[in-house]
């Protein structure tokens, strides 16, 4: 059985630990070696322009399997694209989640704007989801695509809760656990959270992207 190169189409490393940690979990991790855009000084600036987050991922994953710089002997590239909806603003941030406060907005930016526009709202009307899309390309000439979604319902806070993970997690309250996703552990999160649903779906379809 080879091993085979996979670039993660992101520099976010909260997001490239996770795609790790969950590839191992679901029993991929002897199958794959990981690289991401760290590891690539030339990577290009990508405009996020569709309209759904399968859209942005695919984006996201053409626009890296394009670059000449790719290590040859990587066979795909994984991109995704993730966000909160929030049913109480209309699905929003939505795809605009990691810029909700503006072009380079940080976590707490974006966080800061989110409560704001659920200021007025009561705590059992502020339900929402994570959601993700993750594209798999294969690189060369004969390229195929997949795009795979997972969710996660939860509700928003009203204050942060937590030092762990990133973005909106510190937000976003998982009833079941009864812990923000900046609560809980990477083991915790991993098995439960939108990403590791997608990769669950991602996992059926990998195999016949890498090498035999």
């Amino acid at each position: 059985m080879k091993i085979s190169e996979v670039v993660i189409a992101t520099k976010n490393e909260g997001k490239i630990r996770e795609f790790v940690q969950i590839f191992n979990k679901v029993g991929l991790g002897k199958r794959v070696n990981v690289s991401s855009l760290l590891d690539y000084g030339d990577a290009p600036l990508i405009i996020e322009d569709g309209e759904t987050f399968s859209e942005n991922a695919l984006i996201k994953a053409r626009a890296v399997a394009g670059m000449k710089s790719i290590d040859k002997g990587a066979v795909i590239v994984i991109a995704d694209d993730s966000g909160i909806e929030v049913d109480a603003l209309g699905g929003r941030p939505g795809v605009n989640s990691a810029r909700y406060a503006g072009l380079g907005a940080t976590d707490e930016q974006n966080n800061t704007k989110l409560i704001s526009e659920l200021s007025g709202v009561k705590e059992g009307e502020r339900q929402a989801n994570f959601t993700i899309a993750i594209a798999i390309t294969s690189i060369g000439s004969s390229r195929k695509e997949d795009v795979v979604i997972g969710h996660c319902p939860g509700t928003i806070t009203m204050a942060p809760r937590g030092k762990k993970g990133f973005g909106y997690d510190p937000f976003f309250y998982y009833p079941p656990l009864k812990k923000t996703f900046a609560e809980m552990d990477d083991v915790q999160k991993n098995e439960i959270s939108h990403r590791r649903i997608a990769i669950e779906k991602l996992a059926e379809i990998l195999p016949d992207y890498l090498e035999k």
